[in-house]
Parts: structure tokens; C-alpha cells; sequence
């Protein structure tokens, strides 16, 4: 059925009404000839009045803060720039706007089509399209959270460990996670259990450093009622035997005390457990997974860890690279918690890249946990008005030193250490004990102290804060001493 002119008309005023983006239509004046219904939400005019303003006019009575068609005209390109606006109430919102010329047979301008968007509420639709995954898996029961695709991997060192980790899934040799505090030991060892024929049955997780010596034993192999004094009349069933046919997570490994070692070794050899107080055995069938942050190797030489043990538990060694180590992955982790943080309180924020940056040279000693609560605190100190976060407020990620200063430093420290030994020590007091003074000693460490310190910082503030003193007490040793005011610098 073909259509009448009047009909394709009013199909394309529909069509452009029901876009959920404000779109206008400007001719080569800069006059408005057509605005769509989401625009005049989004200004609160009535189409009649924004139909008898004109672009300048809108610069005029500071309606807008800059005239995106004035640089189409000049470059006869399509802009993009994000623009103030203020509504009918007197309201400033922030819109991107996308402007884009149609030309005449001669190449002249004869129209402009702009597309307007809210910021705010741009960012909302984004966050909530982002955060989807995370609430679905919320709502549903069945779902899997630790799926690859669920796990934030740019760097090839990640990538590397999860294809490591996806081989070995299926089979239930012992798997032993090394890696240091934060980076993210559960998350492997989830995936690698739901990755797993084991997944039906929810992983057991026991962390050896959260329970006592004697408590430790009892939660791990259950016990029979009467056992001992406070023993629960029922008996109880230890986790061990909570795994079976799952998965054993045991964190923190390395806690785990010298005689319930042997016996954990016995359990993976035979796969079978006694409970305390009990003379039989149960075989218990579960894939182990252990993980520490400390070097399993060194405890075995230091005499904390069995040997046999370690060799029974390192089948299959996974690493997981400290996050200083994997900076491609800082910027996308970063950015998948501050989406989850602004769904959880209902901010709309966005860093600015000069935040991203500080963020990627910054050393994160404690891995994805210290950045995951960084970006919390982003989300919830910033003020409520600030959509973008511009800025790192003071006190966060202030030691900060970019890779080639940190490495100068090391170089730097041992023999700027000897030359501070020598320097106090050099002038021979105890040579010439007659002329001793313990008080005149002290006196010039702690000059030489405070010296080093403003020297280090600039400023007198900062040497308080690294000297766990008072400004005033710096400012008052600073006289006492002597100390040159040119230690004094402002802050950058």
C-alpha cells in the first residue's frame, strides 16, 4: 500500500517524537524548524516556544553556553560537544550533543540534524545496561558468577591464567594458587569450579587462617556426639565431608598448623576422613583447590610447612600477577566497580581521564581489593553534584611515584642509607667518649631527621604527616636547629 505525502509526513513526525533522544532541525539561518517531543522534556519549553527562538538568540539570553551550530557552519563537518544548558525553570543541565549538516546540490549548508542527550540520564541507561549481568546473577540462583566472560582479564598475563585455569577445570588434580593478598585467589577458584563437573554442588570454602588450632580440626573433620566438652549433642559434619562430590577451597594454607598438615595429607591420599571421636573412616570424593599468599616454598625451609605436603598440593600451580604488574587491567577493573558502585547507591559519576591516569601509574599494593575500595570511596565521597570526578582527593593514592623514580629509589636507597649512617656516626663520638654527649647525639639524628624530611616533601605539612608529628612541632625543631627556609617549598 503506498502512502500519500500527508501520510509519510506524519509517519516521520511520529517516528522522530517517539526517539527517547531530543532531535531538532535547524535550516541555514539558524532558525528552529522542527524539535521532537523528548527535547521539549528535556527543556521544558512547549514546542511553539522553542519553534520562535533562533540559535543566537538562545547565546543571547545565556540559554546555552556555547553555539555548536556557529563551528558546523565554520568546518561544515559534524560536531559532537557536550553543552550547558538552561531549562524553562532556570535549571542547568549538561547535554552531548551531536550536530550534523545536510548540504545542497552546490555544497552549501541548507539544514543542520542535532541530537541531543541528557548527560545524567545517559549515563543512568549506561550503567544500568552494564550492570544488567551483575543483576541478573543477583536475582537468579542458577546463575554463574564467575564465568570468563564475568571476569575482568585485558592484560595477556590475566588472559594467560584463565585459559590455564579452563584446562585444567575438568580434571581434579590438586590446584595451588599463589598470589599475594587482593589479587583475586577466590575468583580464580571459583571459575575453576564452576568451570567444572562439579559445579552442581556449591564450592566449600574454609579459610585455615579465620579459625583457631583447636577449632580449625573440628570444623574441618566433624566429630561424634560427646566427643569432647561442648561438643554438640547431634555430632556435627565437617567440612571436608560438606565436599563431597564438589570442591574443597582451602585459603590461606599456609596457616594451617604443622599437625593438622599430616593429617590433610593423609585425606588426599586416601580420600578419606575420620571424625573426631569416631573409629571409622568415610571416603569423601572432592577436587582440592588451596591457595596462599605467602611462598609455600620458603615455609617448607623454614621448617612451617611439610614438604610432602607441598609437592601433594603443587600438581598444578597457578600465579596470579599482582595488579601492578598487569596495568591493562587497572582501567577496566576500575571501571566495572564504579558501576557497580553507582547502582548500589544511585550516583551517576564517571572518572575523568586525568583519574584513570593516576590511577594506572599508582602501585596498588593491595591489588584489586585496594582499587575495588578506592573506587567506592570515589563514588561516595565525591560531592552528589559532580557527575565527573576530576580530581583524587587528598589523602588517596599519595605516595605515588611513577616506575622510573621507584626504580632510581632502589638503586638510590642502600647507598643513601650508608651515607646517613656515616653521617651521623662519622664525627667520632664514641672515639673521644670524654667529649660524648647521649643528648647532643639525639639532637642531631633528630635534626638530621627532619632535614631529610622537608628535603623529601617541600613542605612542612607533608614532613609532619610522613614524621607522625605535629606541623607546629616541625616548625618549632626547624627553628631550634637552624634549618634552612629553603626546605620549604609549596605544594605543586
Amino acid at each position: 500500500m503506498s502512502l500519500s505525502m500527508i501520510d509519510y509526513i506524519e509517519l516521520y513526525e511520529n517516528a522522530l517524537d517517539n526517539i527517547g533522544e531530543g532531535l531538532y532541525i535547524l535550516d541555514n539561518q539558524g532558525n528552529f524548524l522542527y524539535v521532537n517531543r523528548a527535547l521539549l522534556k528535556m527543556t521544558g519549553y512547549s514546542r511553539s516556544e522553542l519553534l520562535r527562538y533562533t540559535v543566537r538568540k538562545l547565546v543571547e539570553e545565556n540559554k546555552i553556553d556555547t553555539s555548536i551550530t556557529d563551528i558546523v557552519f565554520a568546518t561544515k563537518q559534524e560536531v559532537t560537544m557536550c553543552q550547558n544548558i538552561r531549562k524553562k525553570n532556570d535549571t542547568i543541565y549538561q547535554q552531548l550533543l551531536t550536530a550534523s549538516p545536510i548540504f545542497d546540490s552546490e555544497g552549501n549548508i541548507k539544514y543542520i540534524v542535532a541530537i541531543a542527550r541528557d548527560v545524567e540520564e545517559l549515563y543512568k541507561k549506561y550503567t544500568h545496561a552494564r550492570m544488567t549481568k551483575v543483576i541478573s546473577y543477583l536475582e537468579s540462583k542458577s546463575a554463574n558468577p564467575y564465568s570468563e566472560e564475568d571476569i575482568v582479564a585485558e592484560s595477556p598475563e590475566m588472559k594467560r591464567l584463565l585459559e590455564s585455569a579452563s584446562q585444567v577445570a575438568d580434571v581434579d588434580s590438586a590446584v595451588l594458587i599463589n598470589g599475594e593478598s587482593g589479587t583475586g585467589k577466590e575468583v580464580i577458584a571459583h571459575y575453576i569450579h564452576d568451570s567444572s563437573s562439579r559445579k552442581d554442588k556449591e564450592m566449600v570454602e574454609v579459610n585455615c587462617a579465620a579459625f583457631p588450632e583447636a577449632l580449625l580440626e573440628a570444623e574441618l573433620f566433624g566429630y561424634e556426639k560427646g566427643s569432647f566438652t561442648g561438643a554438640l549433642n547431634t555430632g556435627k559434619q565437617g567440612l571436608i565431608e560438606a565436599a563431597d562430590g564438589s570442591t574443597l577451597f582451602l585459603d590461606e594454607i599456609d596457616s594451617l598448623p604443622l599437625n593438622l598438615q599430616g593429617k590433610i595429607l593423609r585425606v588426599l591420599e586416601t580420600k578419606t576422613i575420620k571424625k573426631i571421636g569416631s573409629v571409622k573412616t568415610q571416603y569423601v570424593d572432592f577436587r582440592l583447590i588451596a591457595a596462599s599468599n605467602a611462598d609455600l616454598k620458603r615455609c617448607v625451609q623454614e621448617k612451617r610447612f611439610r614438604e610432602d605436603l607441598f609437592y601433594r598440593l603443587n600438581v598444578i600451580p597457578l600465579l596470579i600477577p599482582p595488579l601492578r604488574n598487569r596495568k591493562a587491567d587497572i582501567r577496566p577493573l576500575a571501571q566495572y566497580f564504579l558501576d557497580f558502585f553507582c547502582q548500589k547507591y544511585d550516583k551517576v559519576k564517571y572518572f575523568s581521564e586525568n583519574v584513570f591516569s593516576r590511577m594506572e601509574q599508582y602501585e596498588w599494593q593491595g591489588n584489586v581489593r585496594e582499587l575495588r575500595n578506592f573506587v567506592e570511596r570515589m563514588v561516595v565521597m565525591s560531592s552528589t553534584s559532580d557527575i565527573i570526578i576530576n580530581d583524587i582527593p587528598e589523602g588517596m593514592l599519595e605516595h605515588m611515584e611513577v616506575p622510573e623514580q621507584r626504580r632510581r629509589a632502589r638503586f638510590q636507597e642502600p647507598a643513601r642509607a650508608e651515607r646517613q649512617r656515616e653521617d651521623v656516626l662519622s664525627p667520632g663520638i664514641l672515639k673521644e667518649e670524654e667529649r660524648f654527649s647521649l643528648k647532643d647525639y639525639l639532637e642531631q639524628c633528630e635534626k638530621h631527621v627532619i632535614e631529610e624530611a622537608l628535603e623529601k616533601c617541600g613542605t612542612m605539612e607533608s614532613a609532619a604527616k610522613i614524621l607522625k608529628i605535629n606541623q607546629s612541632t616541625i616548625s618549632r625543631k626547624k627553628a631550634k636547629y637552624s634549618i634552612k627556609s629553603g626546605y620549604q617549598r609549596s605544594e605543586p
